[in-house]
Formats: structure tokens, sequence, C-alpha cells
């Protein structure tokens, strides 16, 4: 309990406040967007009916035995519709589609917010996260046997949290839209791409009142793995290349962003009585987006995409791994009430 605490107050303290401002260079004010390339629908009326599914996985990673441990929430997608006129949009997809059996995956209390917000030039992320109870989904084979999947091995105990942003530019903002594939603002007309860079910030803390590998398994672990929890700000840079592909109004997306930073670990084995210190300096993180559908001018529909994980490597052969993301499944149409402008805002 005490290493749980200190672990979650450690990370509170790191948070920083960041404000950020950028004013359009010279270049971007004097370009447009390409309206054979991007047409809006800003000045349509849009409605729509959505379903989330979010992740949230917690793993242990033991390069010596080459064994991973992988713990998961037990929650539940959400639906519902969703209205946009403009700059106004109202999205009540709070609906819950129900979660597995509490009397066997266990209870999880969570709040997790994740923003997601494709600008004209601008994407940028804002997310924040609190889990309480996770499961453990994945496990050593050889140690199937000690968990039946009828009956799951679950850790109420198991606290998380998580911060973060980011924020990158887009450089052909004029000929690629940011919004067409996930927000449906847009429509990209023709196959574009554009190299994305920017910087990001994160903080993620994992513990639990004991150690987070089950006593059964431990002996088919490295003691390096033997995690009572373990956490890490990191900030740093992000970019890389996002892609869409356009056959009459169907398209894909796919988005591929790796990024590099500098990071402030800390972590707890078993028998630790206080929080130490890693001298890992370095972290890697993943984020991806994709997106399939269709979009013609009044009606659109499809399935998109985002995830991301970040490595928490340290100085040792054993590692956390923090994976999260959402799903959207949806279906919309739009009401035009006046004369559509190519103009994108």
């Amino acid at each position: 309990m005490i290493i749980k605490h200190s672990i979650i107050g450690l990370l509170i303290l790191f948070l920083p406040l960041q404000i950020w401002g950028q004013k359009d260079c010279a270049s971007d004010s004097l370009r447009q967007t390409d309206s054979s390339y991007i047409e809006s629908y800003s000045n349509s009326l849009m409605v729509w009916l959505n379903m989330y599914s979010k992740s949230n996985v917690i793993s242990i990673y033991d390069t010596k035995t080459s064994s991973v441990l992988t713990y998961s929430p037990n929650i539940s997608a959400s639906f519902g519709p969703g209205i946009s006129y403009k700059w106004a949009s109202l999205d009540l997809s709070f609906i819950s589609l129900g979660t597995f059996d509490n009397s066997v995956y266990g209870k999880t209390n969570k709040l997790d917010i994740q923003g997601h917000f494709h600008m004209k030039k601008y994407l940028v992320d804002i997310w924040g996260q609190f889990y309480d109870g996770f499961y453990l989904s994945k496990y050593p084979k050889s140690a199937g046997y000690l968990f039946p999947e009828n009956a799951p091995y679950v850790r109420s105990d198991i606290s998380q949290i998580g911060f973060g942003g980011a924020f990158l530019y887009a450089f052909k903002w004029d000929k690629y839209s940011l919004k067409a594939s996930f927000s449906q603002i847009e429509r990209q007309k023709k196959s574009k791409g554009t190299w994305v860079l920017g910087f990001y910030m994160s903080i993620f803390g994992t513990a639990g009142d004991s150690n987070l590998v089950p006593t059964v398994i431990r002996p088919q672990i490295d003691s390096t793995a033997w995690f009572s929890g373990a956490g890490a700000y990191s900030a740093g840079v992000l970019g890389g290349y996002m892609h869409t592909f356009v056959k009459d109004n169907w398209y894909f997306t796919l988005s591929l962003l790796p990024g590099f930073g500098a990071q402030k670990y800390v972590y707890a084995l078993i028998g630790d009585t206080a929080v130490q210190s890693d001298n890992s300096k370095n972290m890697a993180k993943f984020q991806a987006r994709f997106a399939l559908g269709y979009n013609s001018p009044k009606t659109y529909f499809g399935i998109s995409g985002i995830s991301e994980t970040t490595d928490l490597k340290n100085s040792s052969s054993s590692y956390m791994k923090h994976s999260f993301g959402v799903l959207r499944l949806f279906f919309g149409y739009r009401f035009f009430f006046e004369k559509n402008k190519n103009n994108s805002i």
C-alpha cells in the first residue's frame, strides 16, 4: 500500500502545466486550401450514430524468459447519437453495451477522457485516465493450467493513472484534410499524404497493494519483472506520415507516428520498502491511426481507430508497456441549408 501511494504521488508531482501557442508563419498565411483536393461541409447540419470501444492494457515484459503478462480492465463499449453545426458539436454516446460478468472478471471503476482534435493544420491529442480494477488477460502458456478461462485472475487493487498530450503540425494541410477521415467535416477528393511533426508529454503510473506478478507465476519469470509498481514522466518529439487513399467516395487512411524522448522512471520490486529511480533517460512510443469508410456529400459511414503504445524501458531486462486507444463505428447524414463553400475552417 505504501509503494502504491508513493508511485502515484510522485507522478502527480511530476505533472507540469503546459500552455502553448503557435502563430501561422508567413508562408502559411499565403496558402489556401486547394478545393480540388478538399471539400468542406462546415455549413451542413450533421447527425450521426456512433459506437465507441476503448482499450487500456498494462503489460510486463521479461526478455530473459520471453514472457509477457497483461492486465486489462473490465470495461464496455458505448453508443449514442450526435449532432453538429459549424463550430458547435454534441456527442451523446454514453449508452453502455455492458461489461463482462463482474463476479468473474471483477469490477473496473474508471474515468477515461480522450480528446482527438483534427484541425485544418494541427493535430491535437489530450487524454486523462484513472482506472481501478484489472484482470489478468495474458500470461505465459506454461501457466495456463493455473488460470482457467472461466476463472480469470482478478486484481481489484491495481490502480493506473495517465495524463498526456500531443501537438503536431501537418505540412501539406492545403491538400490533405486531417478532418475528412476522423470527423467527416470535410471530404478528401483525391489521394494525398502529408508529413506531420510535433511534440508530446505523458505521465503513466500503476501499482497494486501487492506484487503485480501472481505468486504461482513468479518461478517462471525473472525476478527483475516482479514489479509492485512503476511509473514514468516523459516528453519528446513525435512525427511521421499520414496518407489517405481515395476511390470515388471510398477512402482508406493510415498514419504511423513514432516518438522518441526523455523520461524520468521510478519503480518498485517485491520486497522494496521505498520507490527506486532508474538511470534510464530515453524512451520510445508509437501512435497509429487508421480509417476506412464511405464519405459522400450527404451520407457517410465507416470505422476509425487511434492507438498509442509507450515502452517504459529501463536498465534491466524487464520493463512495462502501456497501450490504449479507441475504436469508432459510425453512420451519419448531412443536411444542407445554404450553398456549401469549399473553403476550410
